[in-house]
């Protein structure tokens, strides 16, 4: 009983979260696709919702966040962080919240921060996450600050890792290029906002859903003639999946597979 009013308290809360007036981007639009940012903005209903669970652990998260954030205030390193703000950013206006401005040996860093758990520790003992990355260059680029640092904290270790960035050096580079290229995305999506509400028509995917009929269901994780096949990870998590990719979810049932927009080991022969 106690539980589902904790769920419920989150099924309301996402009721409150709709899009209204000017049309505005958020970092993790980035990584999104444009697809997915139009559906956002026009309120379309969500065929594959954030689970309730999911809702909790990501509030759980948040919880990891202000710790920390409360001990670069115990220790005196705090400057700013935790208030939205709004920029506009070449061409384009911005809603963000940074995790922490920090001061550190008289140098200002724009801290992230990442709470992850299990096997996604280990994979980022490897190098940071190219998204996450991206994530802090783009406030640091909004707060004109020279450095910044990506924390990643183990939820269920206790472990951490930083991964430190600096303008001008090559991996800022990178992610500045990047960002440049979904400036110019959000740009043509700006641009013809307004038409594809008046066409009745949306943006093309940037992203691929990969499937194998599995007899009972699909598979979006599959090997085919030695080759691995996974869904985009963008698809997989979009709350919008099932409805964008309907008609071909319905179709791999008479298919053994989907793949790379084409099917294959149709029941009428097609392959």
């Amino acid at each position: 009983m106690l539980a589902q009013k904790i769920y419920n308290y989150f099924s309301e809360k996402e009721k409150e979260r709709k899009h209204e007036g000017e049309l505005t981007f958020a970092p993790s639009y980035f990584c999104d696709c444009l697809r997915k940012v139009f559906r956002r903005k026009i309120n379309a209903p969500q065929s594959n919702p954030i689970s309730e669970a999911a809702w909790l652990k990501m509030e759980l998260g948040k919880a990891v966040h202000e710790k920390l954030q409360n001990i670069f205030k115990d220790i005196g390193i705090w400057e700013q962080g935790e208030d939205f703000k709004e920029i506009e950013y070449q061409g384009l206006k911005f809603k963000y919240l940074i995790d922490g401005l920090l001061k550190i040996n008289d140098k200002k860093f724009i801290c992230e921060i990442k709470s992850i758990y299990g096997n996604g520790f280990s994979a980022v003992e490897k190098g940071a996450k190219p998204e996450h990355l991206l994530q802090l260059v783009l406030y640091m680029e909004f707060e004109n600050i020279d450095n910044g640092v990506l924390i990643y904290i183990g939820r269920d270790n206790g472990r951490m890792l930083e991964y430190y960035l600096q303008k001008g050096d090559k991996k800022y580079n990178e992610m500045l290029e990047k960002i440049n290229k979904g400036i110019e995305r959000f740009k043509k999506l700006k641009e013809n906002f307004s038409k594809y509400l008046k066409e009745n028509r949306e943006p093309e995917r940037d992203f691929q859903i990969q499937l194998k009929n599995t007899g009972d269901g699909y598979s979006e994780n599959f090997r085919k003639d030695k080759v691995k096949y996974k869904s985009s990870w963008q698809c997989s998590y979009c709350v919008f999946k099932d409805n964008c990719w309907a008609y071909e979810l319905e179709e791999i049932k008479n298919n053994k597979f989907y793949i790379n927009g084409v099917f294959e080991g149709g029941q009428n022969g097609n392959n």
